[in-house]
């Protein structure tokens, strides 16, 4: 699920926003492009970076 942002440049997206939880999908196919819960004690949101599996 997890692209690299120049991957998604122009894509017209679609936000469903209930309270706290986020999901951020392609418009046109409905790919979920990102998932989060906000933390409103943060002034930005960290991405969620998939570490290498030994």
């Amino acid at each position: 699920m997890q692209q690299s942002r120049r991957a998604h440049n122009g894509r017209k997206v679609t936000a469903l926003v209930h309270d706290l939880d986020i999901t951020i999908s392609d418009t046109h196919t409905g790919e979920i492009l990102r998932e989060l819960v906000l933390d409103p004690t943060r002034r930005y949101q960290p991405s969620k970076r998939n570490s290498p599996k030994p």
